[in-house]
């Protein structure tokens, strides 16, 4: 899998963090720092590489535009793109550095349940 631009990766953040499909009209209502005529041309190449699909059409005012969905999950994508090599030195610059308890406590639920997870599938 190949990695993302910074563009295409702003763009499918929207696109995963949103519980229905979004139009280019709807990717820039939620991150403004998006310029529509951008965020349309990485619509076209997200499309091109297979990493988002048309969901459906729906009206934006008077016209009519395509929404588009993630084909991939955000954990999909990123599990692909950072080598297992690099993973542990990730986590534990994480727990190193983050100083937020609510993130440690998340991140330690996390281990916690798949591990319960794998005992429980032996």
């Amino acid at each position: 899998m190949k990695k993302l631009t910074n563009g295409e990766e702003e763009v499918m953040i929207v696109l995963w963090e949103s519980d229905k499909p979004l139009s280019s009209k709807g990717i820039v209502d939620v991150d403004t720092s998006l310029k529509q005529t951008v965020v349309q041309s990485v619509l076209r190449r997200l499309l091109k590489k297979g990493f988002i699909k048309t969901s459906g059409i729906a009206y934006s005012g008077p016209s009519i535009t395509r929404e588009y969905e993630p084909l991939i999950s955000e954990e999909d994508y990123f599990s692909n793109i950072i080598p297992k090599s690099a993973l542990k030195k990730v986590v534990n610059n994480f727990i190193t550095n983050d100083e937020n308890e609510e993130d440690l406590k998340e991140l330690y639920q996390i281990f916690k349940d798949k591990l319960i997870e794998k005992d429980q599938s032996k």
